[in-house]
């Protein structure tokens, strides 16, 4: 994986190795052990996914201040 710095705060984009070949593609798009070598250290406790039908529809992420807050993993 390969970790990249925004200019947003506590912001990275992670990208994930892609390995492929005739028959198509493998990735690995979360490793707790890469991820803290890679400086990330949150304990990721719950993964979500959602599958958007309509062209054009906008989704959004919330932020949280203390005591709620949660880090968040985001695939696009």
């Amino acid at each position: 994986m390969k970790l990249t710095e925004t200019s947003l705060p506590e912001v990275y984009i992670v990208t994930p190795e892609v390995f492929g070949d005739y028959r198509g593609w493998f990735m690995e798009t979360y490793s707790l052990p890469v991820l803290e070598k890679l400086g990330i250290k949150n304990n990721f406790v719950q993964d979500n996914q959602s599958y958007t039908k309509l062209k054009g529809t906008l989704r959004g992420i919330h932020f949280q201040n203390e005591p709620m807050a949660q880090a968040k993993l985001v695939r696009v």
